[in-house]
């Protein structure tokens, strides 16, 4: 069996990250619509350069990439399973779907974003779910996998190695988009300073007018790369987690929490219902007013004895098993 993995981009890309660990099977290769150079530190050079390759990616790219997968002559083609992440799907056509199909290769999409999010990459799935029918549609989200009779598979993270051990030295990390939070997290920095909480709590996207209400300290201008983000959470406690309305599938920073060996706060009660909760070490709110702060500040750290229980190699293995059934 061969399984390729279509990604939007090959630099910046959170899904990139999570399937991390597929780079490790000799049967899965990439395959990336957009090369962007990593080399500048330019924001808008990057845009620049990424929008000469999306150019390309249109005219010349895509059709050399589909053509690519069908005429690998390594396996037949019915042994062959192309996973797109609903990302990806953005730059792709219903015909380059139905190209792959009559060639008689499987064509898998990958929801990394829950069905309710307002975001173009899940407009667009939606879109070709009504016009193609694919293998097989993975979430990480229970309830989607109930309401459209998806396959359900969290296993959705791969693990970062880092040369220095966690210090500990703030109480509380959160970095993350302010959207609609802004009040919620005004109320929260206003508890973090009568509590006396040590944190490193980032905002992106903040205006002037609410940079002056919060403070500088608690604004960010410019997005991290992920492994750079994993290598600052090292040295705090607890991760703040705030689940979007509509979600009922945990956020990164659940596996985060797991895999990292840090206490987590969130605001997602189904983590109640995973393999790896502990009410000594997860805490759920439903208002700040919940949290206990002493607990998120003392020195009792977890170990959740995680061993790769949540690689997105399962999901390798899983569609391995379906398609030697089918086969045989």
């Amino acid at each position: 069996m061969k399984y390729y993995v279509i990604s939007i981009s090959n630099y910046g890309i959170i899904s990139n990250y999570m399937l991390e660990d597929l780079k490790k099977l000799q049967n899965v290769e990439f395959l990336y619509e957009t090369y962007i150079k990593a080399t500048s530190s330019n924001r808008y050079i990057r845009k620049i350069d990424s929008i000469i390759k999306n150019f390309y990616y249109k005219l010349i790219y895509k059709k050399k990439m589909i053509n690519k997968i069908i005429k690998d002559n390594t396996c037949s083609n019915k042994e062959k399973t192309v996973l797109f992440t609903n990302e990806a799907l953005q730059k792709i056509e219903l015909a380059n779907l139905e190209q792959l199909r009559n060639a008689g290769i499987k064509v898998v999409m990958l929801l990394i974003d829950p069905m309710s999010a307002n975001y173009p990459s899940v407009s667009v799935a939606k879109s070709l779910m009504e016009q193609f029918k694919f293998d097989e549609i993975i979430t990480f989200d229970p309830m989607d996998a109930k309401e459209y009779g998806f396959k359900y598979q969290n296993t959705l993270y791969s693990t970062f190695k880092f040369d220095t051990k966690a210090s500990n030295e703030k109480d509380l990390f959160y970095l993350g988009c302010v959207k609609d939070r802004f009040d919620m997290m005004l109320n929260l920095k206003n508890m973090i300073k009568d509590n006396q909480v040590n944190v490193d709590v980032k905002l992106l996207g903040l205006n002037q007018n609410q940079i002056n209400q919060i403070g500088e300290e608690y604004s960010m201008n410019t997005y991290l790369p992920y492994d750079e983000m994993l290598r600052r959470m090292q040295s705090s406690k607890c991760i703040l987690d705030i689940t979007q309305k509509g979600q009922s599938g945990v956020t990164l920073r659940y596996y985060e929490a797991i895999v990292y060996n840090k206490k987590l706060l969130t605001n997602n009660e189904n983590i109640k219902k995973l393999p790896f909760y502990d009410e000594r070490y997860m805490k759920f709110y439903t208002n700040l007013g919940d949290i206990d702060w002493d607990w998120v500040k003392n020195d009792d750290m977890p170990n959740y004895k995680y061993n790769n229980e949540y690689s997105p190699i399962h999901i390798i293995e899983t569609l391995e098993v379906n398609d030697e059934k089918e086969i045989s």
